[in-house]
């Protein structure tokens, strides 16, 4: 596998023989000296140039950088905006490169704030460039109105996945229980549990992938404990260590910014759910 250095001589080489470059940045965990990048960390890299025409749709600049095991989408084009152009690249070597191409000024870019390095700029742009803050994507002190809606979303939602198992529907409940819950409802509280332990000065990555780096020991047990296989007393199990755990983070959050705990919802939906799981005997 090619080296950072190499990865990034390539990248600058690249863009210095094209005219039609003006700057290539790169961004994300490589660019963020808050992160400790490892062997399968992506370069992301925008690339600022003078038309996109000659990147949409065309193979020819892309292979420049090696033989090709996949990508998305299946040739450059716009994806996440019509402003840029999208090519994420995983070469044989097992580097991936995402590039994102466009005709903008790179003050234009998004992701600046969390770190950037500036691998090549034939305008001197880089003295307009702001300097990161690194606060963009720190977890955020909720506001009593979110805190409530993520609480009432949850104890509604949760009894969707007691139905589902008594009625042996797994691949439902492993969706609610593994998708909905955990990332649209459960998820939110783990950010908010954790900044407020960090002075709200902590970012939990993309869908939560550092909470472990810090959760107390003690609540990411009670976090795994959420987790299930395919058994249906398993998955009975990771839907009360979810009520459990919702509990201990929700009344602490309350109790620490002033809002309001739901009690009376928790005690009767988990009552209901409680019955549910007792006519599996009957």
């Amino acid at each position: 596998m090619r080296t950072e250095q190499d990865v990034l001589g390539q990248l600058q080489a690249w863009a210095e023989k094209r005219e039609d470059v003006r700057a290539a940045i790169l961004t994300s965990s490589r660019a963020d000296p808050r992160c400790t990048p490892d062997v399968l960390s992506d370069y992301d890299v925008e690339v600022f140039v003078q038309d996109t025409a000659p990147f949409v749709g065309h193979d020819s600049w892309v292979n420049e950088f090696g033989a090709i095991i996949v990508r998305w989408p299946s040739s450059p084009r716009p994806t996440f905006s019509e402003d840029w152009i999208t090519q994420l690249v995983l070469f044989e070597d097992g580097v991936r490169i995402d590039f994102q191409i466009t005709s903008h000024h790179p003050a234009a870019s998004q992701h600046l704030d969390a770190g950037y390095r500036v691998i090549v700029d034939k305008d001197g742009i880089a003295g307009q460039l702001p300097a990161p803050s690194y606060s963009q994507d720190l977890v955020e002190r909720p506001t009593a109105a979110a805190f409530d809606s993520r609480l009432n979303a949850f104890w509604w939602d949760i009894v969707y996945v007691a139905k589902a198992l008594w009625r042996g529907e797994l691949n439902y409940a492993k969706y609610m229980l593994d998708g909905t819950i955990r990332f649209d409802k459960l998820r939110p509280l783990i950010e908010w549990y954790i900044g407020l332990h960090h002075n709200w000065a902590v970012s939990t990555g993309m869908y939560g992938r550092w909470f472990h780096r810090y959760l107390d020991p003690s609540t990411w047990q009670d976090y795994e404990r959420t987790f299930a296989d395919a058994g249906i007393d398993s998955n009975w199990q990771a839907l009360f260590a979810t009520l459990a755990i919702v509990r201990k983070l929700g009344k602490c959050i309350a109790g620490s910014l002033g809002f309001e705990y739901p009690e009376r919802t928790d005690r009767e939906v988990t009552r209901y759910i409680l019955w549910i799981s007792e006519q599996l005997d009957k």
